[in-house]
């Protein structure tokens, strides 16, 4: 009977209109986008896209498909009073994605949670050491196209490789690369996607501050109800007892949170890169006018 109920409610919703999403959840990656897509989803005005991370700004083969397409993945019978939102964390890395989102919706708002860019960078280098050991390359990786940045990250890491290269062997490659290449939108970005302040910068050429909620890891790890209060002052909607769904929420996260590292950072690859990352941080505290709890 339940599932003759999904089958019958999965249809209704493919007759209905798609819509706008109202915010985006734009990055950085590994820094909790996905607790924050499912937090956000209990709030009643709140819902969530068909699918976590569309990639329809960032990926040529999916803005090529068009709005239509894109819109396609908000759908709800009372469209009318909701706020549509998904989270692709990649859209703070991707230089196109910036004037894309202008585009389409100048008054759009985004979200963006940042982490301490060592421990970012090895959690990113852990995700993907994790898909070579589980045999389980996501499809944006495995059926990317030459041309795409997921291609050569994908060509980097995992084609013909019979070992995963190691964290610091990935840096290496990475500070190398950078002295001839750009360092914004290139892959592998295990460093370059700590560089906050230039992916900043970029939306700041077309967004204004106040369309920007900028926080920490930390908080969303250590304080989540005021978190979450001050997104719905962002986003303009009532306010809701989010310590009514935090079981529910947290059971589907738990196990995004509770994954463990095989073994921690090489000491001197981590002083190695908190020294790298000073310059760019202060960088960043100073665009922002605040350091963030990360």
């Amino acid at each position: 009977m339940r599932s003759v109920k999904r089958l019958a409610y999965k249809n209704l919703k493919s007759l209905l209109p798609g819509s706008a999403p109202a915010f985006l959840i734009i990055g950085a990656q590994k820094s909790g986008t996905s607790s924050l897509h499912y937090y956000l989803s209990a709030h009643p005005v709140l819902v969530k896209g068909s699918l976590k991370e569309i990639h329809f700004f960032n990926k040529d083969i999916n803005y090529n498909k068009g709005i239509s397409w894109y819109e396609n993945h908000f759908k709800h019978p009372l469209k009318a009073k909701k706020l549509f939102y998904e989270a692709t964390p990649n859209y703070l890395y991707s230089k196109p994605a910036a004037q894309r989102i202008h585009s389409y919706n100048p008054d759009i708002k985004l979200i963006v949670v940042l982490r301490n860019p060592v421990d970012r960078a090895y959690s990113a280098w852990n995700m993907y050491h994790n898909f070579f050991l589980n045999k389980s390359i996501p499809d944006i990786l495995s059926k990317s196209l030459p041309g795409d940045s997921s291609y050569l990250l994908h060509k980097y890491l995992f084609e013909d490789r019979k070992d995963f290269p190691s964290f610091e062997e990935c840096v290496s490659h990475e500070l190398e690369h950078m002295k001839s290449n750009a360092f914004f939108g290139e892959e592998p970005s295990f460093v370059r996607k700590g560089i906050y302040c230039t992916q900043l910068t970029e939306y700041l050429k077309y967004f204004s501050k106040d369309q920007l909620l900028v926080f920490g890891f930390r908080e969303l790890v250590d304080s989540k109800l005021e978190m979450l209060h001050a997104i719905e002052k962002f986003l303009g909607v009532s306010h809701y007892d989010f310590s009514k769904a935090q079981k529910v929420i947290e059971k589907i996260v738990v196990k995004k949170q509770g994954v463990r590292y095989a073994e921690k950072i090489d000491a001197s690859v981590n002083l190695m890169l908190t020294e790298y990352y000073s310059f760019w941080n202060q960088k960043l505290f100073e665009l922002l006018r605040k350091k963030l709890d990360w």
